[in-house]
């Protein structure tokens, strides 16, 4: 402060993070960079004319979606950032706007709309990005998720940044040269090899989480396949939106680490009863995590439920869970 610069900006520190990354600093090389989207600039000695309302209605992971200027005179009259990315490990699509205005009074004002769900939390990673040849290479699953018997989030609300919680950060080694891509395109780098930074901020969420033969706290509700299924509500879930890198989601090994970060394992508490395998013997559930983990949570549910039918001589026993693929990511 006292005029000493202190980095800070009026889009606040996520989105500009996720709106410098894209327009100059990730990768650093001139040959590559966007540059910032104006689309007219006038200069006179009474100060700066600049228009621009760019928009990229592709942006899904850690990308800008919309950048407008309007600048008269030097002063900024209206400007709009909006950003879009995924949290983890739900799968939840998010989008947030900052709105700057100016009004006759001359005060500006600032809007955040502060991040929005823009789809229910259904483990989708799906993404897809322009290769070199400028073909279009879709990604439908880039990790191995088992949900089990949490079937998604759904009603996705009141999502807030938590500076008590670090961030996740890791590093990916870039070579030179090397195909990589940047903004949802592929690029060949022949620039100097560098460590791109991967960011992801932690943020608390409230939802509704549905679970498979719940009995007691629940919405009741039938999936598409005629399951029965309730919708518990839920405060505090725990989340990570990805700030970086821009247009690909972090690599497996780093979910894992994610996961690592928290104990091993993501969740939130929640206050429901279950019933095992449509019996009458009941389970109450306080809390449900996602873990990277041979043990998932429908495991640990099948086994218990396995030994109650057993101990009241059920004939219908259903079988042991077993692993696809080897892999499991709840």
């Amino acid at each position: 402060m006292a005029g000493n610069p202190n980095g800070s900006s009026t889009l606040g520190d996520s989105v500009t993070t996720i709106f410098n990354k894209n327009f100059w600093q990730d990768p650093f090389a001139f040959n590559i960079q966007k540059g910032v989207p104006v689309s007219r600039i006038d200069w006179s000695g009474y100060g700066t004319n600049m228009f621009s309302n760019w928009l990229s209605p592709s942006a899904v992971i850690a990308q800008t979606s919309q950048a407008r200027f309007d600048v008269l005179m030097g002063r900024t009259a209206h400007e709009v950032i909006q950003v879009r990315s995924i949290l983890y490990p739900w799968g939840i699509r998010v989008v947030r706007t900052i709105t700057l205005f100016r009004t006759s009074s001359n005060y500006v004002y600032r809007v955040d709309s502060g991040w929005q769900a823009e789809s229910e939390g259904l483990f989708d990673f799906r993404y897809k990005f322009l290769k070199v040849d400028g073909t279009e290479s879709p990604v439908q699953k880039p990790y191995t998720i088992h949900p089990g018997v949490v079937r998604g989030l759904f009603n996705i609300k009141n999502i807030r940044e938590d500076d008590n919680v670090d961030d996740f950060k890791a590093f990916n080694s870039i070579g030179s040269p090397q195909d990589i891509v940047v903004d949802g395109q592929e690029i060949h780098y022949t620039g100097s090899p560098f460590q791109q930074e991967v960011i992801c901020r932690p943020v608390w969420f409230d939802a509704d989480v549905e679970i498979e033969n719940v009995v007691q706290g629940q919405h009741l509700s039938f999936t598409k396949e005629g399951i029965k299924t309730g919708r518990v509500a839920c405060k505090k879930i725990l989340g990570y939106v990805q700030l970086a890198p821009s247009g690909i989601p972090i690599t497996p090994t780093q979910f894992a680490n994610l996961l690592a970060a928290q104990g091993g394992a993501i969740g939130g508490t929640i206050n429901c009863q279950v019933a095992l395998h449509d019996s009458n013997q009941q389970m109450r559930i306080n809390r449900f995590d996602i873990n990277a983990s041979g043990l998932p949570l429908n495991n640990i549910a099948r086994t218990i439920e396995i030994n109650l039918l057993q101990m009241i001589n059920e004939e219908n026993v259903p079988e042991p869970v077993k692993p696809i693929n080897e892999e499991y990511i709840l």
